[in-house]
């Protein structure tokens, strides 16, 4: 067997680097076409001695490093690779930008017994750092430069650091290595976490957004409201919606005690109907619906007293039993 080319580079962005579970990537893409790449490994190297003898060694993988080089630095891939942003057209550099961690494969061509074979490695973990800056004037004969960039290689939490399978065909390679970075169905589970009922689990791709059910289906525990969703069963910190699931993941519900909001029309006629809400809970106030303002007044928002001049912001956070007092400018 010998190998007689280099072919297909391909990437995508890692969307959960930590996970126990198998990766889930998000798109496939092209760095540029294949010129090299070399894959360095570091294995752990331990040994224990007893009664003057090796009894245990260790030979594991710990890490690497693999040099891509490809025919052009693209401006759009650089800085999908290392974390930068593309602004009008720049790729702007910062200090501060932290490179993602992707899948990166490729296709060695091999011939064995005179017949072409495809083979596909695949590294599930690499972050890639910047790379050297190196241009040359024009001499008397052209000079092809081309771009080698370098990244870490590591293994994901479940053990995988890289697969690898050979194939008859080139179609059958290239459709494998696209598929270990297709986007995988994920499901979104909600646990009532001591309320009742139940909310329908939500499966979607991998890296895609939802809207987060807004408590409809359960009931909470006697004094509280439904304040949202957490990470955990003790998350106090609700997630924003829409939410992005890169992997199968089971939120939480938060519940926390209820307060009321009470409006007080304040020389006004009418009523307003209080409002029982989770303590912390952002309320968009009543408009003035419901009330007939005095007369020559205008109604100017609610305050928090019967002598507030100034409005509270709408909507309005409730952290405690709270009323609100209606407030009437003079009308011009």
């Amino acid at each position: 067997m010998a190998k007689i080319g280099l072919k297909y580079f391909r990437y995508s962005n890692l969307l959960n680097p930590d996970t126990q579970a198998e990766a889930n990537y998000f798109g496939v893409k092209i760095p540029g076409k294949a010129v090299t790449c070399n894959v360095s490994i570091t294995n752990n190297s331990a040994e224990l001695y007893a009664d003057d003898v090796l009894v245990e060694s260790d030979t594991t993988f710990s890490n690497g490093t693999v040099t891509m080089e490809v025919d052009e630095d693209d401006l759009e891939t650089m800085a999908d690779l290392l974390g930068h942003k593309i602004e009008n057209g720049e790729i702007v550099r910062k200090s501060f930008d932290v490179a993602p961690y992707v899948g990166l494969g490729r296709i060695v061509v091999k011939l064995v017994n005179n017949v072409r074979k495809y083979k596909v490695e695949f590294l599930y973990k690499v972050k890639f750092s910047e790379p050297n800056q190196e241009n040359q004037t024009k001499g008397e004969n052209v000079e092809f430069k081309t771009t080698s960039i370098e990244g870490k290689v590591a293994a994901l939490k479940n053990g995988k650091w890289s697969v690898a399978k050979t194939f008859e065909s080139e179609t059958e390679a290239t459709n494998y290595l696209e598929g270990l970075m297709a986007r995988k169905n994920v499901t979104l589970t909600y646990d009532a976490n001591g309320g009742t009922g139940t909310v329908a689990p939500t499966t979607v791709l991998a890296g895609d957004s939802t809207q987060l059910n807004d408590g409809s289906g359960l009931t909470a525990p006697a004094g509280k409201s439904f304040f949202g969703w957490g990470t955990t069963s003790t998350s106090t910190t609700k997630l924003e919606s829409p939410y992005t699931v890169t992997q199968d993941t089971t939120l939480y519900a938060i519940w926390v005690p209820s307060v009321t909001l009470t409006y007080n029309v304040n020389g006004g006629t009418g009523s307003v109907d209080p409002q029982t809400v989770a303590q912390g809970a952002s309320v968009t106030l009543n408009n003035g619906s419901g009330l007939t303002a005095p007369t020559n007044k205008v109604f100017g928002g609610w305050g928090i007293s019967s002598t507030s001049t100034t409005a509270v912001e709408n909507p309005y956070t409730v952290t405690q039993d709270t009323t609100l007092y209606a407030i009437w400018n003079t009308q011009t």
